[in-house]
């Protein structure tokens, strides 16, 4: 099923559809824009996919403690209306 903001879940013990995950993560693998976050006023690369539940972000080198305040750049339409939204 797809369509607008729904899509198909990935059935990967078909090989068709394990052969085109592995093809769009490579290709994406080489694209120019990433995604960022921004914690403690710093901005740092998201590292593959963005989970519903987590993120990984590189913050190798850095003074990134847990508890410190990150903040992502979403579009309020795609979030769930539970989510606390503060406007600037």
């Amino acid at each position: 099923m797809s369509g607008y903001n729904v899509k198909a879940e990935d059935d990967l013990f078909r090989f068709v559809d394990k052969l085109r995950f592995i093809k769009n993560d490579i290709k994406n693998l080489f694209k120019k824009e990433a995604l960022y976050v921004k914690i403690n006023d710093e901005n740092y690369k998201v590292l593959g996919r963005v989970g519903a539940y987590h993120i990984v972000a590189d913050i190798t080198d850095t003074d990134v403690k847990i508890g410190d305040k990150v903040i992502l750049e979403v579009n309020p339409k795609f979030v769930d209306s539970s989510i606390r939204r503060e406007y600037r």
